[in-house]
């Protein structure tokens, strides 16, 4: 063998050394194949296999593998999805209804109004509701709700509160609250651990109670409140740090009358005051169209004085009353009809962001034209309304005065109306006294 024949060798075996090498260090190490469910002997999450359309712990961490976490991103949009032809508005929701019962006619109602949005009754994800057993959690009312709300492509408002509220017990078990709004967000989160079997669509906002309100006055009871907002937050933030959360929305904080409801004003000052911002990531209040009622405007001033300039703020009940004499608006529906066009346009030109129509105290299909300035709204904010609502029967007057009037959209405390409710509870002594 020549010279030169050997010195030929010698490149060639360098070269495909060197080619080698570089093969080596581009290659990334092959992730286990275990199932992202299972742990490792040493109790650290398992690593799934990258393209297996499962973003865990490891990929997300270090972002080794797009192609998972962006199929999981997917599952957790916060965009109503065109259901059928449906799409409905991201500034619109339908509140206090999907109860499990009554779930297909307020899907009817939402849709026809062209609102991409629904806030469940309180009761639905309720400790109450899922907890009847300490430490055992049944979710078989919520997870119906939701499959059936996501499958019309209507995002979910939910709402966590433990046994008891909106009143607030003088004391709560926090540790038992905390694992419970555990439980619930880590269902709904869509991370793809212990989440509900066919979710679809992640559940992103959340409010702790709906219209708080103490049974007697006192900075015990306002702690109270404080300690549970606090505790979810931190609880959820513990689960999935991009959820969002909101304390109770408030009653009207004024009364027809333009008085302050002082239960409301104590009860959110303290929250304020002793550092609430810290455990929020937006707020909602609520309010009622009327012909005694004062300007929206009022309202949202009153509020924005607490929530930082960076946070949504959400008007979360709304309606126009309508209940014989004690809440009559208007015997002319154009004047009502003019008057929720205006209550909406002031809303928004005031910062607000969502607002969630409740029926109040009549249907929608006693309301026609009220319901024409809902679907045109709609269509303004990008919804596409379909179908009419729901027919309901109406209570007559005599009816509506003899049956008992709860809290929600029916009455509410500071309204200057003793409620039966508030009566027999002795709950709003300011509408009572």
């Amino acid at each position: 063998m020549n010279v030169v024949t050997i010195a030929v060798l010698i490149v060639l075996i360098i070269s495909a050394a060197a080619v080698a090498s570089i093969y080596l260090i581009t290659q990334k190490p092959t992730k286990s194949t275990l199932p992202i469910s299972e742990k490792t002997s040493t109790g650290q999450p398992s690593v799934g296999k990258c393209g297996d359309n499962v973003c865990d712990d490891i990929e997300k961490q270090t972002g080794g593998c797009p192609q998972d976490c962006a199929t999981r991103q997917i599952q957790q949009t916060t965009t109503t999805q065109p259901i059928e032809g449906y799409r409905g508005s991201e500034k619109f929701g339908l509140c206090d209804g999907f109860s499990k019962t009554g779930i297909a006619d307020d899907i009817q109602d939402t849709k026809a109004l062209g609102f991409g949005w629904g806030r469940p009754l309180g009761d639905v994800f309720s400790q109450e509701t899922i907890e009847k057993q300490k430490g055992s959690y049944d979710f078989s009312i919520p997870d119906e709700v939701v499959k059936q709300m996501q499958a019309s492509g209507i995002q979910i408002f939910g709402t966590v509160f433990p046994t008891g509220m909106p009143k607030i017990k003088q004391s709560v078990d926090l540790s038992s609250f905390r694992n419970y709004v555990k439980a619930v967000v880590d269902r709904y989160n869509g991370d793809g651990k212990n989440d509900m079997p066919g979710l679809t669509t992640k559940i992103t906002y959340w409010e702790v109670g709906i219209e708080p309100f103490c049974e007697t006055t006192g900075e015990t009871c306002y702690k109270n409140f404080f300690d549970l907002v606090k505790t979810a937050y931190e609880a959820a933030k513990e689960v999935d740090k991009s959820l969002m959360i909101s304390p109770g929305g408030p009653a009207p904080i004024y009364d027809m009358n333009s008085r302050i409801d002082p239960m409301g004003e104590a009860n959110f000052g303290y929250f304020f005051k002793n550092g609430g911002t810290n455990y929020m990531d937006f707020f909602n209040f609520h309010y009622l169209v009327g012909k005694k009622e004062p300007d929206i405007a009022k309202y949202i001033s009153y509020w924005k004085r607490y929530v930082p300039a960076d946070k949504e703020i959400w008007l979360s009940e709304t309606g126009s009353r309508d209940v014989g004499d004690r809440f009559t608006i208007s015997s002319d529906a154009d004047v009502e009809a003019e008057w929720v066009k205006q209550h909406i346009e002031s809303t928004f030109g005031n910062g607000v962001t969502k607002i969630f129509w409740c029926r109040a105290e009549h249907s929608f299909s006693d309301m026609p034209k009220v319901v024409k300035v809902l679907q045109d709204f709609s269509r303004q904010y990008g919804g596409n309304p379909s179908g009419s609502p729901k027919e309901r029967s109406t209570l007559t007057q005599t009816q509506s005065q003899q049956q008992p009037t709860l809290g929600g959209a029916s009455g509410r405390c500071g309204d200057g109306i003793c409620q039966d409710i508030e009566r027999t509870t002795g709950g709003c002594p300011g509408d009572c006294s």
